[in-house]
């Protein structure tokens, strides 16, 4: 069998965290109303907590690819203009050099015509 994937394992971890909050609450409450934890089977304490915020789980785990998603295609772009940017950059050392060369060949003359 194929090993997970580390967001699976993670989104598998908050769903059980999640879930446990959502029994922990549920016991919380019944024991506050003065309702006995047996008197309900585990399954439908869970299910009935699990139903729902399940679908609060699941708009947070869209919400959250969402993000993932722009922040990908934001991560990419930057990643571009950084390239762009360190060419331009490269580019205009080329040139400054160049430019330095060539002022310091005119110095060079200008200082040897002055000799003459």
């Amino acid at each position: 069998m194929a090993p997970e994937p580390a967001d699976h394992r993670a989104l598998t971890d908050c769903r059980d965290r999640f879930y446990s909050r959502i029994m922990e609450s549920l016991l919380e409450k019944m024991s506050e109303s003065g309702a006995e934890a047996a008197a309900l089977p585990e399954s439908v304490a869970a299910a009935s907590g699990a139903g729902l915020g399940l679908r609060n789980l699941e708009n947070q785990i869209d919400s959250l690819i969402e993000e993932r998603d722009r922040l990908r295609e934001e991560n990419v772009a930057l990643r571009n203009r950084q390239d762009s940017l360190s060419g331009e950059c490269a580019r205009l050392i080329e040139r400054s050099e160049a430019v330095r060369s060539r002022v310091e060949t005119m110095i060079a003359r200008l200082r040897a015509m002055e000799g003459s």
